[in-house]
């Protein structure tokens, strides 16, 4: 016994159009109470064309097997037999993940401007690019958690993420003292960021009592300033890729 797919109206297919299919075949054993799968072995994507409009297995089942009663695939005079298929696109969309460290200019200095410590919204920097990407850091001051209000947080943030790209960053982010250069704060935050959450950073980057002093040089004429280095930072290349037949 064969039994074959075949195209129905193979004359609206173009001289270079494909239809890639993954299918089965199923025949009803009532015995069992089950469909029994049959597939082409060896082959798991097959395509239609219009020089290719039927496809199937010319050996789906023997004569024999088929009139064996312990089989029972007949019932009555009737016996059912059945298909799935799946087609799937003649090219698929391939996303390539390099890691880069180290990138060129990845190094930034930048500040908040007009930066207050009575605010309590978060307040952002001006974008600075690195790589092929801009950035902004958002600070504010911590709002939950047993210790709210005690700490400064800050947040690395990317800018125009795509939907359904991830990207991968590490990075050293350091809050400048201009009265004194050896006391700055850093912390190193890392994270896979997407377009639902953009921010990598740390809630408790540095105590809010040593931000907010008026003599302790953090704050300077209204500006925090920071040094933005960025340590890793992951690039996602996509192209299109024409499906193997296996």
């Amino acid at each position: 016994m064969s039994l074959y797919l075949s195209v129905e109206e193979p004359n609206k297919l173009g001289d270079d159009e494909r239809i890639v299919v993954d299918y089965k075949f199923f025949a009803f054993n009532y015995k069992k109470w089950n469909y029994v799968i049959f597939t082409e072995k060896g082959k798991k994507l097959r395509e239609f064309s219009k020089a290719t409009t039927k496809l199937g297995l010319p050996k789906f089942l023997s004569l024999k097997n088929f009139n064996d009663p312990e089989n029972e695939y007949c019932k009555d005079d009737h016996c059912i037999f059945g298909a799935e298929v799946m087609v799937s696109k003649s090219k698929r969309k391939m996303e390539t993940l390099t890691i880069v460290k180290d990138p060129p200019q990845n190094t930034k200095t930048c500040d908040i401007q007009q930066f207050s410590t009575l605010s309590k919204h978060p307040q952002y920097s001006k974008a600075f690019k690195v790589g092929e990407r801009e950035w902004k850091l958002k600070v504010f001051r911590q709002r939950n958690g047993a210790q709210q209000g005690k700490w400064l947080s800050v947040y690395l943030q990317a800018q125009g993420l795509r939907p359904r790209i991830k990207m991968y960053v590490e990075a050293k982010l350091r809050v400048l003292n201009k009265k004194d250069t050896n006391n700055y704060k850093e912390e190193t935050v890392s994270g896979w960021l997407s377009d639902k959450n953009c921010n990598c950073g740390r809630s408790k980057f540095m105590l809010w009592e040593d931000l907010a002093k008026a003599d302790g040089g953090f704050v300077n004429k209204k500006e925090l300033a920071f040094v933005v280095k960025i340590l890793v930072i992951s690039n996602v290349e996509r192209s299109d890729e024409s499906v193997l037949m296996t």
